[in-house]
């Protein structure tokens, strides 16, 4: 058995990708869909989904490694002449045959970076996290990337179903016979790989053509208004820890009512009120779980409030005051840069919460499944609102 192509055969290791790729498309995309519909209303239903996103992830790396060792060999060994004589379904065959190659590289990829770019639900099977950039945030790049993925997925669909056919219809010819076994079978004609590769490419480029659309902005959010400073774009994020992988959510709709008047005294500056809508939290696969009983149990509590004076402290600022959320009310110290142009003013801040004082995942006692601190971290631009 060659190890091998040849001119009227497939070798052994060509045989062993092509049905090793077709077993992990199968099981992958099976994998996916159920992790993207399993539930996440419970701290069980949570870790079953983990699972089902670690393998999808794990499975999605080995067949990238795949996809880049039998595109290797597509460049680098003979494949045996066509069995079709008619150069137009030879055209045909060989360009599904090549979106094939190009959707099996790019569907894993655009999977990497949802990962990279949303907040992850499984920690990457291998230390990839730690060498890969953090694309968290950027939310214009996650809707994309899923959108890519979905329509790869589907492409991919397409062209599966193409390549049955195609086999089918060749049944009679040998083209089975010859991926199947060892079997040497005379092809006729030349493969058309450069025509092929482009009219795949085209196909490929047609596919992503929507994901590169521009993305609306998000009507929802909100962060307006009242007081002597208008807020005119910003960003409210969260960030735990669980299973120990760091899982960021923004807050879609607040509001903020500001006075501040930089005055050199040691007194207040001014005074901050912010709402926050906590059904707006977006949180990723487990945005349906945070909004449950155990943890901010938003049909209860619905809103938060945080309400501070503005003081000056020695290395920039800070904003005195409580914070309510699901119930509870508690001080808090947000320390923050502020930076001060012409044009309006630049804020960034960073505060840590112990979600147990707000008795928020009090079922959890193990950090290692949900960590005890809630990293807070907020900034805006605003400009002075002139008085009337």
């Amino acid at each position: 058995m060659p190890l091998w192509n040849t001119s009227q055969t497939y070798g052994w290791l060509s045989r062993a990708l092509h049905w090793l790729m077709a077993a992990g498309l199968v099981a992958g995309g099976a994998l996916g869909l159920a992790a993207a519909r399993a539930p996440v209303d419970t701290p069980d239903a949570v870790t079953r989904a983990m699972r089902l996103f670690l393998l999808h992830k794990t499975l999605g790396l080995v067949l990238l490694a795949l996809a880049l060792v039998r595109l290797a060999l597509l460049l680098w060994q003979r494949r045996p002449a066509p069995l079709e004589r008619r150069p137009s379904r030879r055209l045909l065959a060989e360009s599904v045959q090549m979106l094939l190659y190009l959707v099996m590289l790019a569907l894993p990829l655009t999977g990497l970076t949802i990962h990279l770019s949303a907040p992850a639900l499984a920690p990457l099977p291998v230390p990839l996290d730690a060498m890969l950039p953090d694309l968290s945030g950027h939310e214009t790049l996650r809707t994309r990337a899923t959108r890519a993925h979905t329509l790869l997925a589907i492409a991919l669909s397409i062209a599966v179903a193409l390549h049955l056919a195609g086999a089918w219809q060749g049944r009679t010819s040998g083209a089975v016979a010859r991926m199947l076994s060892a079997r040497r079978i005379t092809g006729t004609g030349q493969r058309p790989v450069r025509t092929a590769l482009g009219l795949a490419g085209l196909a490929l480029c047609a596919a992503l053509w929507a994901s590169f659309l521009p993305v609306p902005p998000d009507e929802k959010r909100q962060v307006a208004q009242g007081g002597s400073w208008q807020v005119t774009d910003g960003t409210l994020q969260l960030t735990i820890r669980r299973f120990g992988t760091e899982v960021t959510g923004v807050f879609e709709t607040w509001q903020a009512e500001i006075t501040f008047e930089n005055r050199p005294e040691p007194v207040p500056l001014g005074h901050v009120r912010v709402d926050v809508d906590i059904g707006s939290l977006q949180l990723g696969p487990v945005t349906a779980q945070a909004m449950g009983p155990d943890f901010f149990d938003r049909e209860r509590f619905p809103d938060a409030v945080f309400d501070a004076t503005i003081l000056r402290a020695a290395d920039g600022y800070v904003a005195d005051g409580r914070l309510q959320l699901r119930g509870q009310t508690r001080p808090v110290t947000l320390p923050f840069a502020l930076s001060l142009k012409q044009s309006g003013a630049e804020m960034l801040g960073r505060l840590e919460l112990d979600r147990r004082d707000f008795g928020i995942g009090a079922t959890l006692d193990d950090p290692g499944q949900l960590g005890f601190e809630v990293q807070i971290d907020v900034a805006l631009r605003a400009i002075p609102v002139q008085p009337n």
